[in-house]
């Protein structure tokens, strides 16, 4: 279960397909700050910008605070 370690779990709003039923895109609400386990918003913060791949996003969290094990 999502959000099981952290409490920052997520509700279920939509699930859509597209024509093929080859994608998936569920749409959640987030409950706290982040959903990520390096304690950013969303896991996709890493974006390819001239040739390398750039970090966009600043930890929500400290994920060793919340992942003590």
């Amino acid at each position: 279960m999502k959000g099981e370690e952290s409490g920052n779990t997520q509700d279920v709003m939509e699930v859509l397909t597209d024509c093929d039923a080859d994608t998936v895109v569920i749409k959640v609400k987030q409950n706290g700050p982040a959903a990520c386990h390096t304690g950013n918003r969303s896991c996709f913060y890493v974006k390819w910008e001239n040739g390398q791949w750039v970090e966009h996003s600043n930890p929500l969290f400290n994920p060793e605070e919340v992942y003590k094990k």
